[in-house]
């Protein structure tokens, strides 16, 4: 199955897009910055193109895979500061 696809278990006919599926979104202060940032931006893959990194790194990362450079986990950090200034829509 490619990067950014997935199945619903109980069904692997039907295809879910959850725009930022982490299992591991409570790991970690990195692995929690990148989910609110994820939400912030609408999706895994809005995500990796603002980042310029691709699609299957921001889910490695999501899922406690390795860990972004500061640069990038400072970007997102600013993703989720300003999605909290603006309050909620």
């Amino acid at each position: 199955m490619p990067c950014g696809e997935r199945f619903v278990p109980s069904s692997p006919r039907v295809k879910v897009n959850d725009i930022c599926p982490s299992v591991a979104k409570n790991e970690n202060v990195h692995v929690r910055t990148l989910h609110e940032a994820c939400l912030a931006i609408g999706g895994e893959q809005k995500l990796a193109e603002y980042l310029g990194v691709d699609v299957c790194t921001v889910e490695a990362w999501l899922a406690g895979r390795g860990r972004p450079p500061d640069s990038v986990f400072l970007r997102c950090v600013d993703l989720v500061l300003s999605r909290n200034m603006k309050g909620p829509s």
